[in-house]
């Protein structure tokens, strides 16, 4: 199968610096509510993901970055935010 690289757009590099933020919020938070906000923000830029990364067959290192950044971001803060209401 053919490798496609499609050109990194300034939408593109802005949400993947959105998601270093939400995980970097993520990380350094231990306030709850804030924590469920990194939670909904991260649902919501996954779906924006799909939307500036075109096509799955993508194999720029953009896209894998960016998506593999926003699911640890999501499991990692789902789970702190389980543990600290308990």
């Amino acid at each position: 199968m053919e490798k496609i690289y499609y050109k990194t757009t300034r939408g593109q590099l802005l949400l993947f610096c959105f998601s270093l933020f939400l995980l970097a919020l993520g990380l350094s938070t231990m306030n709850i509510i804030t924590l469920a906000i990194v939670c909904l923000s991260v649902i919501n830029a996954s779906m924006l993901h799909f939307n500036l990364f075109i096509d799955t067959r993508n194999c720029n290192i953009l896209n894998r970055m960016d998506f593999g950044v926003q699911v640890f971001t999501l499991v990692f803060s789902l789970i702190k935010f389980l543990l600290l209401t308990n």
